[in-house]
């Protein structure tokens, strides 16, 4: 089967997200942990459907970031995280880990893939299977937390992963996502402005859900910003959460690590 714009099938896909969870995130109420849920299960269906390996690794970061999903494969997987899971995980509080969260990501992604390809048999590998790699990046502010790495030291990263491949995704609320994406290195089409609204992000990460689907499929330069702009804000979601604040939850258990 071909992928989109007659593109051939990779052999897999590994994606990786960085998820803001600081305080100032709560604005968007619970449409992070719901649109995070509904993508993974998006993908889930995209890899059973067209036999694309699909692995999904999950980073939240407030003052520190915390894995968790870790390189997970979707396809297949009965026993993934439910949206009960991402609320825990993606509960607000604390400042923005930033610049150390997205470049230590980039460096997690292209040594997974590594892996993965060093993984194969050598007849395998001699077909220089296509492997697809993707970040997505979303946050609502500026770095405030950091202590390794700055702005300029993850734009030099992003071009080294973009050039190996890589296709990394920048969602931004209440910053210039335009101008802070092209500070990091972020390529124009992949990067959305988005509303700090429920509303707004949910908009916004649909769009972007539709795009990895795309990749899953083999498409190439896909433009996120676009689909982002055209896309309908009135779709109901795949979870089925209303447009509300977080609900109060009980002290964070221990969570699961998948």
């Amino acid at each position: 089967m071909g992928g989109s714009d007659n593109s051939p099938l990779p052999l897999a896909h590994l994606v990786g997200a960085c998820v803001d969870r600081s305080g100032s995130i709560s604005s968007m109420g619970n449409a992070p942990p719901e649109q995070m849920c509904s993508q993974m299960a998006q993908l889930k269906d995209e890899a059973e459907k067209t036999g694309v390996a699909t692995f999904m690794t999950i980073v939240t970061f407030d003052d520190r970031a915390e894995t968790f999903m870790d390189n997970v494969q979707l396809d297949g997987n009965d026993e993934l995280p439910s949206f009960t899971d991402f609320q825990k995980a993606l509960r607000p509080r604390g400042m923005t880990r930033f610049y150390d969260t997205v470049y230590e990501s980039l460096d997690a992604l292209e040594h997974r893939r590594d892996e993965f390809l060093s993984g194969l048999a050598p007849m395998a590998r001699k077909l220089n299977p296509k492997v697809v790699c993707s970040l997505l990046v979303l946050t609502d502010g500026a770095d405030n937390t950091s202590v390794t790495h700055t702005r300029h030291s993850v734009a030099t990263r992003m071009a080294k992963a973009r050039a190996n491949g890589v296709n990394a995704i920048f969602l931004a609320a209440n910053i210039d996502a335009s101008t802070e994406g092209a500070a990091l290195g972020f390529a124009k089409q992949a990067t959305v402005q988005m509303g700090a609204s429920y509303a707004e992000a949910s908009q916004c990460m649909r769009a972007v859900s539709a795009g990895l689907r795309q990749a899953s499929s083999g498409a190439a330069d896909v433009d996120y910003s676009q689909m982002a702009s055209q896309a309908p804000a009135n779709i109901p979601t795949a979870v089925g959460s209303s447009p509300s604040s977080l609900p109060s939850l009980p002290p964070m258990p221990q969570l699961r690590r998948y």
